[in-house]
């Protein structure tokens, strides 16, 4: 990963902005342009100010992009509370209070629909997997994936209830990721062959890592087995399938 370049030396270029003026700039660049035309050069550029400038007032892109989000979020908040304002007396003034409310947010602020939309966008990108086909549909894949882990987390509260409350968390993967991607499977067998009581053992070492954000050093692992002395060839292969699958 590229480092994010140092702040600014001197506050002066920064000193002619705050945090508001970033969010701003980025607010109408997602409007004009949607979110891809939210980036960090770009904004300064727009601002006028070197691109260190923004490091003054984000860690990073995410950063901007989270803070951007929640603000947005709690002034569409904020409008839809004076929608829903306590009533009066009077029928006509409250009226009068709901569409000035309304127009207000949709009408002057027309901006917040289309930064709506370009959010909405978002939705309907493709997605590029580091392994298997290109999937056309952000929302839906990551529609599909929450309806993954809560069936996974379903199946974890039926193992602690089969297991016993005080079932360890590998006894657990070796019983809810018994269907674990076959990658992982070839290469167990091919270590330690189909009938091995070794394999569920490894497969569920290997599921724990990852599941716990080691994928990588799983990886590597993989590797190092694959290119070991004592590895036939189709270990070999086994284990070079897994190692490409997972990068």
């Amino acid at each position: 990963m590229v480092p994010a370049p140092a702040p600014p030396t001197t506050p002066s270029a920064a000193a002619r902005l705050n945090r508001d003026d970033w969010l701003d700039a980025a607010f109408a660049a997602a409007v004009e342009h949607g979110f891809d035309g939210v980036r960090v050069l770009v904004l300064a550029e727009s601002l006028g100010v070197t691109r260190g400038s923004f490091y003054w007032h984000f860690k990073d892109h995410a950063e901007l992009i989270a803070a951007l989000l929640e603000r947005w979020r709690a002034s569409e908040a904020a409008s839809k509370q004076r929608l829903q304002q306590p009533s009066s007396d009077d029928p006509v003034k409250d009226l009068e209070q709901l569409l000035d409310a309304a127009l207000a947010h949709g009408g002057a602020d027309l901006s917040n629909m289309r930064f709506e939309l370009a959010l909405r966008g978002l939705g309907r990108r493709a997605v590029l997997p580091g392994h298997g086909p290109d999937l056309t549909d952000l929302e839906s894949v990551a529609q599909g994936y929450l309806e993954h882990r809560r069936e996974r987390l379903d199946q974890v509260r039926s193992a602690v209830r089969e297991l016993g409350e005080d079932v360890s968390a590998r006894r657990i993967v070796e019983h809810v990721y018994v269907d674990v991607d076959e990658k992982l499977w070839d290469a167990a067998n091919s270590l330690f062959g189909e009938t091995s009581p070794q394999r569920e053992p490894w497969v569920a070492t290997q599921t724990l890592d990852m599941l716990a954000g080691r994928t990588p050093q799983v990886i590597a692992e993989l590797r190092r087995l694959a290119t070991a002395t004592e590895t036939t060839t189709s270990q070999q292969t086994a284990l070079t399938k897994a190692a490409n699958y997972f990068e």
